[in-house]
């Protein structure tokens, strides 16, 4: 009957609709980057001796939505470690500062001999088979390249003092029958005297990175922008209220990317953070009433609202909400005198790492079989059920949490770097004058405008047979142009002011990409 057929076509138009509504819900779960799902740490050698039992490698995964635990045979301590996972949470390869290993914890080709050194030879042979740095690594896809990921560590000259330098590492996991090889190591970035701690935060354009180090005894913290053509000459801020300390501490951006946390023994600073342009500001002083020489440790919520910080036997909780958050500062753990009678150890509270489960797991300064848990951290005050010793591993891990970011972290809104472009608004190009770079580019093109220039200017580029292809109103000191899948060709600029007159002008050419 038509008016049956009618019904039924209705009933299965609104099913259709249906479907189409609740797609983009069913599928974000399968989308999401899963990239810090797998934490490798753990101890090196792991001989057959029964008075041993606990001495090895842990690797926690959580795919399932909890921490599974794995033991696995290794040579190498994890004091510090910098791990990586694919897109389904699978472990790709991983660091501790001294070898990359793949992901059946063989040394990559070419990947021995990371940070080789006075640092090396001291903590990389027997018995320690670590290196002794507290966050001096993290690993990061490279933009734009699928399949290939860049390992920045810290080396220092001489054990117990600041580094010199900042060295990168290439890992190409296409090579090898997927299990990866090291193809560039070693490689000098920058030279500066660095403290131990490397944090990373996504670019609020979604798709690079910032990295941020602070330099010994000054108040600079050098932020360095990672893009698909590698990484840039940092911006230099002198932003620190006091200056910048070594110690066993740590350096973490919180989830949502607004603001940096570093904390070391005996003292601590929180900044806010523009993920655009890479800059930080209003920075201030966190209040303690304890003071130690033995750890600290500093991480944020997963929404980002709260602070916490883990003071040898303490841990306190900021609600960065208020507008004076020392004054919300509330005692909400405490070391219950806990010995590990496996390692005959102490679990004091040491470094913090949020976890795809929506809890931070917190490890100890001493090796020990157990981290302790935060399990509501969103939640306010002792609501946010702290558990000393509440996840018992197989192996003893001591020091370092995996230094991982968070990989799920979108772009800004607007994303910027692709809608209006700027990284820079304020002069902070630091150029004398009109700069395009890379050039030749593949992706897109950074367009530098000096300090004092009357803005906005009108960028455009043309074709060899004079066509006008692209047009972008420059209002910043430092604007992006994405290139898109041009064809490799040379291409024609121009820049010009309000009033129609050339302020630039010259060739640009474009490399691979398609």
């Amino acid at each position: 009957m038509p008016g049956q057929a009618g019904c039924i076509s209705l009933i299965m138009l609104m099913k259709y609709l249906f479907l189409l509504l609740a797609l983009p819900i069913c599928l974000h779960p399968l989308f999401a980057q899963k990239e810090d799902y797998t934490w490798v740490m753990g101890y090196p050698n792991d001989p057959p001796d029964l008075y041993y039992p606990y001495i090895g490698g842990t690797m926690i995964n959580f795919k399932n939505g909890r921490p599974d635990t794995t033991r696995f045979f290794t040579l190498a301590g994890m004091s510090q470690s910098a791990s990586i996972s694919d897109k389904d949470g699978n472990l790709l390869f991983y660091s501790n500062g001294c070898e990359v290993f793949n992901n059946i914890h063989q040394i990559m080709p070419n990947g021995n001999k990371l940070n080789d050194g006075d640092g090396y030879h001291y903590g990389c042979v027997a018995p320690i088979l670590g290196y002794t740095d507290a966050q001096g690594i993290v690993a990061l896809p490279w933009p734009k390249h699928p399949g290939i990921y860049k390992v920045f560590h810290i080396r220092f000259d001489e054990p117990g003092l600041p580094s010199a330098t900042l060295l990168e590492t290439i890992v190409d996991m296409r090579m090898d029958n997927g299990l990866g090889d090291v193809t560039e190591k070693n490689q000098s970035i920058h030279q500066e005297s660095y403290l131990n701690r490397i944090a990373a935060v996504r670019h609020g354009n979604g798709t690079d990175w910032w990295l941020a180090l602070p330099k010994n005894r000054s108040r600079e913290i050098l932020v360095f922008l990672f893009d698909s053509s590698g990484v840039h000459p940092p911006v230099r801020q002198e932003v620190s209220v006091v200056p910048n300390k070594g110690g066993w501490g740590q350096m973490n951006f919180s989830p949502d990317g607004s603001r940096l946390i570093d904390i070391m023994f005996d003292q601590g600073q929180l900044f806010d953070f523009d993920r655009c342009s890479g800059r930080l500001f209003n920075a201030r002083l966190i209040q303690f009433d304890t003071l130690d020489n033995i750890s600290a440790g500093a991480t944020f919520s997963p929404n980002s609202r709260y602070l916490y910080v883990c003071r040898e036997d303490s841990l306190y909780q900021y609600d960065l909400g208020a507008s004076d958050f020392n004054s919300t500062r509330l005692t909400v753990g405490a070391y219950d005198h806990f010995y590990d009678t496996l390692r005959s150890s102490s679990t004091f509270f040491y470094q913090m790492l949020p976890a795809p489960d929506g809890k931070i797991y917190m490890t100890v300064p001493d090796g020990s079989c157990y981290m302790h848990i935060i399990h509501r951290p969103d939640e306010r005050g002792t609501a946010c059920d702290f558990e000393n010793h509440g996840l018992l591993m197989p192996t003893f891990h001591a020091f370092a949490v995996p230094n991982l970011p968070n990989f799920r972290l979108g772009a800004a809104d607007p994303p910027c770097g692709t809608h209006g472009g700027c990284l820079y608004q304020d002069g902070s190009a630091q150029t004398d004058r009109v700069k395009l770079f890379p050039n030749p580019a593949t992706w897109y093109v950074d367009v530098a405008v000096p300090p004092g220039t009357d803005l906005p200017l009108d960028f455009q580029v043309y074709d060899a047979l004079g066509r006008l292809l692209l047009e972008e109103t420059i209002d910043c000191s430092l604007h992006r142009v994405e290139l898109g899948d041009w064809p490799e060709a040379g291409y024609f600029y121009r820049l010009t002011d309000a009033n129609g007159r050339r302020v630039a002008a010259g060739t640009l050419v474009k490399v691979g990409g398609r």
